[in-house]
């Protein structure tokens, strides 16, 4: 199978899981009866994005949320988050980045999607995270500049708002030209 087919089918397969994912909370900070906590930031109205959850905080979380969204990469994970998430009664999805991932158009049109659909209903939020908010703000300054065409300048202060660190200048280099 080449990797055209491959992205087609991991494309297909997240379409069929991120509905679930949805929905948003565009007024508020954190769901209610969710306090959120140290490095956990609200951001466009439908996310929150925050660095890797202990399994307290997952267990916490996870029936609160529309869906529990890790961009890390499969071995990166220091627990079964899928598995603590479920028990939960919540949704886990796992779309893994690394640089490569970042740079990759196709691949980054997967975190966008899940941005889209977790922007669907105003009723609940979607909790992005990776191991320290890094890439979720990578990801949502890109999809800032590169879908809603805001400015490079004004993408990577939303990016900044939701946590975005050392991978501005990879953001900056994705985003050249633009």
């Amino acid at each position: 199978m080449n990797t055209t087919s491959v992205t087609i089918l991991l494309v297909l397969f997240l379409a069929a899981l991120l509905p679930a994912c949805g929905d948003p909370k565009p007024t508020a900070p954190a769901p209610q009866g969710l306090a959120l906590q140290s490095g956990e930031r609200p951001f466009g109205g439908f996310g929150i994005s925050a660095g890797q959850p202990s399994e307290e905080r997952l267990q916490e979380i996870a029936p609160h949320m529309a869906c529990v969204l890790s961009f890390r990469m499969p071995g990166e994970n220091p627990y079964d988050q899928a598995a603590l998430t479920t028990a939960a009664g919540g949704r886990f999805v796992q779309i893994g980045f690394d640089k490569a991932g970042l740079m990759d158009p196709a691949k980054r049109q997967l975190a966008y999607d899940a941005f889209e659909s977790a922007m669907q209903d105003p009723e609940r939020m979607t909790y992005f995270h990776c191991g320290s908010g890094n890439r979720v703000a990578a990801l949502w300054a890109c999809y800032r500049c590169e879908v809603e065409k805001k400015s490079v300048e004004d993408a990577i202060a939303d990016g900044k708002a939701a946590g975005l660190t050392k991978l501005e200048p990879v953001v900056r280099e994705i985003l050249s030209g633009k």
